[in-house]
């Protein structure tokens, strides 16, 4: 029954808008073919993605990862591994749009931040599934219109993105250092659903990012 009002102390207006992906890959280690009659699946010994043997296929289950989206609407993957692409300015106010090209809905964290919850529409336009929907557990939602449910009004660090859509949220990055963004879901996160961010400067001071082993464990960052 908790109803919030809207957020006190309002942010400043947005300085940039940052567009994100939440992904899902392939698997690029092994190629199989598949017996559509007996359902048996048999690994090509020595062929990877993109398989070159014919009627073979990438197989592995998916992985969730994250990413960028470039201005042609095109994801792309970002591995924990790969250089730091998202560099919030010192008290940058920044809207972050989040879009679901996944199968699956994410809970998706920022460390160290609070944000807004603004919007939420399928991807290309259209109304999300909670517009769709109508109703929250049989009761009007009287935020319809853009997405947004009563109890996701107010101070928010965790935000539900649904498959398919657009989530945006926003947020002033006040406090330097390195962190990370990462899905809720325990086995995504400690997977490759998770990527750093760095506050302040391009590189954090040149801050080494801990091996893949200890990813799971980097969870309240480093700061310069």
């Amino acid at each position: 029954d908790l109803v919030l009002g809207p957020a006190d102390n309002p942010l400043p207006a947005t300085q940039i808008v940052r567009t994100l992906a939440l992904l899902e890959e392939e698997s690029s280690l092994v190629c199989a073919t598949s017996d559509a009659l007996s359902g048996d699946i048999t690994q090509v010994p020595g062929d990877v993605p993109p398989c070159v043997t014919p009627e073979a296929e990438a197989f592995g289950p998916l992985a969730a990862v994250l990413g960028t989206v470039d201005q042609t609407g095109t994801p792309s993957v970002q591995l924990w591994s790969d250089p730091i692409s998202t560099n919030p300015d010192l008290d940058a106010t920044e809207t972050w749009d989040l879009q679901n090209f996944s199968a699956d809905a994410h809970p998706m964290h920022l460390h160290l931040v609070k944000f807004n919850v603004n919007s939420r529409e399928g991807l290309g336009g259209g109304d999300s599934i909670i517009t769709r929907r109508g109703t929250v557990d049989g009761v009007p939602d009287v935020n319809l219109n853009n997405g947004i449910q009563e109890w996701e009004n107010g101070w928010k660090d965790v935000v539900i993105a649904y498959p398919g859509e657009s989530t945006k949220v926003t947020s002033t990055f006040d406090i330097p250092g390195l962190y990370v963004w990462h899905c809720h879901i325990v086995e995504h996160e400690d997977n490759e659903m998770m990527v750093p961010f760095c506050v302040g400067n391009d590189n954090c001071g040149g801050l080494p990012l801990p091996d893949a082993g200890e990813q799971a464990n980097f969870t309240s960052g480093l700061s310069n």
